[in-house]
């Protein structure tokens, strides 16, 4: 899918109004979100663990999370912080839904307000008493060791809460509804958050009939753009569970809306 060119020749000024530390936070965040990004290469290389089990593991995460109304961060940094573990420990299938938990709730722990996090027997029982409650908290510490304790990771949802302030709110969930797919699929491990929270809001915005702007024109956003767009032509093809999220009015019908408009083309 082409974006059209500019309309706009100024930069995203007000990225950066009201705080004349905006450059040091975003370069500190760029720094960051490399320094702790997952392995797809290492994650190949797992015994157990293949790519076409992974959209299981995020359809029963996305729901624990919409069950206990977790922050959407919680959400990225969980996924972040699984694909952090798989890259540095081989990872049976028996235990592949345990770390999922287990890094949902250091998630829960660190982005959500106490009353919101998932206690220990909620987590057991969701998983259908498959563990015992112990080796939610034996995990939980072999996940923390394991990624040395970084929890600072950019999200894409930080990133896209920085560039789409200004935005309406129908643009902002096309993108969050974008953005989710990344979270399935082996294509988009390799790109910084960065780069996926501009390609989906670039494509969010085209998709609602908004002019382009200068960020949406790098090389990479474009490519993460392309690999967008085939997936959300295919939209029957994705997570039922997904669609089924953003079909609620409070996040303006994004799925039924970009379902329509591959429809209509």
């Amino acid at each position: 899918m082409q974006i059209p060119p500019s309309t706009a020749i100024q930069q995203h000024q007000h990225f950066r109004r009201g705080d004349e530390y905006w450059d040091d936070i975003c370069r500190h965040m760029h720094e960051m979100e490399r320094y702790t990004m997952g392995s797809t290469q290492s994650m190949d290389q797992q015994p157990e663990i293949h790519w076409d089990m992974r959209p299981f593991l995020i359809d029963f995460l996305v729901e624990i999370h919409l069950s206990f109304r977790l922050r959407p961060e919680s959400l990225y940094l969980a996924l972040n912080i699984v694909d952090r573990y798989v890259s540095r420990r081989i990872v049976l299938i028996k235990h592949y839904q345990l770390v999922g938990c287990a890094a949902l709730w250091i998630a829960a722990k660190f982005e959500d307000s106490k009353e919101r996090i998932p206690t220990v027997q909620s987590l057991a029982q969701k998983c259908h008493s498959a563990y015992e409650e112990s080796a939610f908290i034996q995990m939980e510490g072999h996940v923390l060791s394991t990624i040395q304790w970084m929890l600072g990771h950019p999200t894409a949802e930080a990133w896209l809460g920085l560039i789409s302030c200004l935005e309406e709110a129908k643009v902002q969930h096309v993108a969050r509804f974008l953005m989710e797919i990344t979270l399935y699929y082996r294509d988009f491990v390799k790109y910084t958050p960065s780069s996926i929270a501009l390609a989906a809001l670039a494509l969010a915005r085209l998709l609602c009939g908004k002019p382009a702007k200068l960020w949406e024109e790098t090389d990479e956003v474009l490519e993460i753009v392309d690999l967008l767009d085939m997936r959300v032509k295919r939209i029957d093809n994705l997570s039922k569970m997904l669609v089924k999220k953003y079909s609620y009015v409070f996040y303006s019908r994004a799925a039924v809306f970009v379902r329509q408009y591959y429809l209509q083309k």
